[in-house]
């Protein structure tokens, strides 16, 4: 049995779909975790001087309470998220964790 199909939908073309993927990614690099979100927000502040567009992810650590982790990028490829870190630690001179998403 075909699956049904609405006549007003219509498929998206592969190469969309393709584009979505890449931007999404499959890991980041995580730089720090704070559980002051202001200490995040400076540590984020000082990346973005040194020219890196991080992002904040509130986590939730079971009998630790609230946690701010301060993250860079997305990769599609566990080796493309190493190589960025290994770039970052070059430059900034920081620890960076690769992470999934």
């Amino acid at each position: 049995m075909k699956p049904e199909v609405k006549v007003d939908e219509k498929p998206e073309p592969a190469e969309k779909k393709e584009e979505e993927n890449k931007d999404k990614g499959r890991f980041t690099l995580q730089l720090s975790s704070f559980k002051d979100k202001l200490e995040a927000e400076s540590f984020q502040a000082d990346l973005k001087a040194a020219g890196y567009r991080s992002y904040l992810v509130q986590a939730e650590v079971e009998g630790k309470g609230t946690f701010w982790r301060v993250r860079f990028g997305k990769y599609q490829t566990y080796q493309q998220a190493i190589d960025a870190k290994a770039e970052f630690e070059r430059k900034v001179n920081k620890i960076a964790y690769v992470t999934r998403l």
